[in-house]
């Protein structure tokens, strides 16, 4: 049985506050936000509440850089802050928030974000 290689799509960072907005309702499976310079991310319990902390990072600080992974059938939002805030999103319908937004493979040429 050989490993699935994941697929990277980029995402422009300047789109990233839009998807926090959209992402939900693509089957949010989780959300993890881990931020070096602050315990208030391990403070959180709560789905609800690492996602508004994830989107108060992203309008405080904005995006430095965002990809989609897609891999064993669940796509992953992976968003940097610098290098103090990671953001980690899982979701389930992966298909459709890849169709819906335009995002293409690494690689593609050139970008086409329908956000």
């Amino acid at each position: 049985m050989s490993a699935v290689e994941p697929m990277i799509y980029r995402v422009p960072p300047e789109k990233v506050g839009v998807i926090l907005k959209k992402i939900p309702g693509y089957g949010l499976i989780g959300v993890d936000v881990e931020n070096e310079a602050s315990l208030m991310d391990d403070m959180l319990t709560s789905e609800e509440d690492r996602m508004r902390y994830a989107r108060e990072k992203v309008t405080e600080n904005g995006a430095d850089s965002a990809i989609f992974l897609v891999k064993d059938d669940t796509g992953t939002l992976v968003i940097k802050i610098g290098n103090v805030v990671t953001i980690r999103m899982r979701i389930r319908e992966h298909r459709r928030f890849l169709n819906d937004l335009g995002l293409r493979r690494e690689g593609d040429g050139a970008d086409k974000t329908g956000c």
